[in-house]
């Protein structure tokens, strides 16, 4: 475990989950990850499986983000 409690995290983690959605699109249903650069991401709503008012309640502002005290 690491001191913050979280298990260890091992190198290229992350990418691995990364190449393993890009190869296989369902893991990620109903969203898509884009690749937009070298070591960034985006996730999105995928448009042919969620209603516009699905996507909508899926998009993160301000006003959205929980705060706890």
């Amino acid at each position: 475990m690491a001191p913050n409690g979280a298990p260890p995290s091992r190198p290229g983690r992350a990418a691995d989950a990364l190449d393993a959605i890009s190869r296989r699109p369902v893991l990620s249903d109903p969203l898509t990850v884009e690749r937009l650069g070298r070591g960034t991401y985006a996730i999105m709503p995928r448009p042919d499986r969620l209603s516009s008012a699905q996507r909508e309640a899926l998009i993160v502002s301000p006003h959205s983000i929980r705060r706890t005290p």
